[in-house]
């Protein structure tokens, strides 16, 4: 496909504005692109999540970032800022203080919430419902509803039992 700016490149950038609740798309070559955006990317170059990350000025102090160590596997979060990945599965809690803000302000959340696999499916549901219960049991005792707080226990154990 031809940029739709300049008809000549190829366009590798897909663009998506909304202008006055307008939905404006245009697909642009790497120079057009650069036209309508204010981000210093290379559209022509292959880049990293990091470099993504760091345009949208997620970037920790540099203190910070040379403290941060993974006890596991000692991998550095300069060394995931670098590479866009983590050394082990143990750096996401490593490195938390700095992955969670950047991780819910592009999901909006810090969680999974989207399908699981049909054989996990239904203990996640079930562990789901426990949280729930969890929750909803404490703000019960909270509020000095323990009747409701005695049935919410109840239900928390069947729940438990009902997994194992």
């Amino acid at each position: 496909m031809l940029c739709q700016n300049c008809n000549k490149n190829k366009a590798s950038v897909y663009y998506n504005e909304n202008i006055n609740g307008e939905k404006v798309e245009k697909y642009l070559c790497g120079e057009c692109a650069k036209e309508y955006t204010n981000v210093d990317f290379d559209f022509n170059m292959p880049f990293t999540m990091m470099d993504v990350i760091s345009k949208l000025g997620f970037q920790p102090e540099k203190e910070v970032e040379n403290k941060l160590i993974c006890p596991v596997c000692n991998s550095t979060y300069s060394d995931f800022k670098k590479t866009g990945r983590f050394g082990c599965s143990n750096c996401y809690e490593a490195f938390s203080s700095q992955i969670n803000p950047m991780l819910q302000n592009i999901h909006g959340h810090l969680e999974h919430v989207g399908k699981a696999p049909k054989k996990s499916y239904h203990n996640i549901s079930v562990k789901n419902e426990i949280k729930k219960s969890k929750q909803e049991l404490d703000r019960a005792v909270k509020n000095e509803k323990y009747e409701e707080a005695a049935k919410l226990r109840d239900k928390i154990k069947s729940l438990e039992n009902s997994m194992e």
